[in-house]
């Protein structure tokens, strides 16, 4: 697996989202926010990937290896949710190898970018979810949290994973009729989830500079958004990619 992810690594040189992740590894902070705000990004990926480079270089192949090992969990991970829903028969090893073997995975295991972190965020608070479930703890919502909040300042889409795991606990909350406990706790863990996020939120659109007057524009042009408008921007950016497709293949 780990062969399949290193072979060939850095023979192509970094393509444009990659340059701009070595880009934001080296310049100044207040730069780096004001830059992925403009480019309605998130902070918290570059400001790891630069942790990374003081310690290991920017070469291309160590750019590109801190994706290797972010990505690498998704395999034992995958073991474990077979083994949890599907306890008998090979479905555990099974699992593992297609997520070895998977080359989307692959892929973005080679790219200096967040997208192999991403689906062990989402994992790793799945996993949560089953605990809280059956023995909730403390720690379990503080961790909850904690994946939550560095989703979601990985990466844009990550709002969709948050909302797809609180729909989990309000299933649970539905079927199991917990104790006022679990309310309280499940309130206050997406309480402080909200209150570390909304720095950033505020810091989008006080600080972040103009924004394109059209998200699928690409010729410079900017405007100033009022608020509903530049949320109805980004769930078509959500939903739709803004791919330059025609009509009949956009559906």
């Amino acid at each position: 697996e780990t062969g399949l992810r290193l072979h060939c690594i850095d023979c192509q040189s970094l393509w444009l989202d990659e340059t701009a992740s070595a880009y934001w590894t080296a310049t100044p902070l207040m730069e780096l926010f004001r830059d992925t705000a403009d480019n309605l990004h998130v902070p918290g990926y570059y400001l790891l990937l630069r942790s990374w480079v003081a310690l290991a270089g920017d070469s291309p192949f160590s750019l590109r290896y801190f994706s290797l090992l972010g990505g690498f969990p998704i395999m034992p991970l995958a073991f474990w949710f077979a083994r949890r829903f599907l306890r008998h028969g090979p479905y555990a090893p099974v699992a593992m190898l297609v997520a070895a073997l998977n080359p989307a995975l692959i892929y973005y295991s080679q790219e200096t970018r967040m997208y192999s972190l991403l689906p062990v965020l989402y994992l790793l608070q799945l996993a949560l979810v089953l605990k809280v479930s059956e023995r909730p703890r403390h720690w379990h919502w503080m961790l909850l949290a904690s994946l939550e909040i560095t989703a979601l300042y990985f990466h844009l889409f990550s709002a969709l994973m948050v909302v797809a795991v609180n729909i989990c606990l309000l299933y649970i909350y539905w079927r199991q009729q917990p104790t006022s406990r679990f309310v309280r706790s499940w309130l206050g863990s997406q309480t402080i989830v909200a209150l570390l996020v909304l720095p950033w939120l505020l810091f989008l659109w006080y600080g972040g500079g103009a924004l394109p007057a059209n998200l699928g524009d690409t010729t410079g042009g900017t405007a100033t958004l009022n608020l509903g408008a530049y949320f109805t921007q980004v769930w078509t950016f959500l939903v739709t990619g803004l791919t330059s497709v025609r009509a009949p293949l956009l559906y």
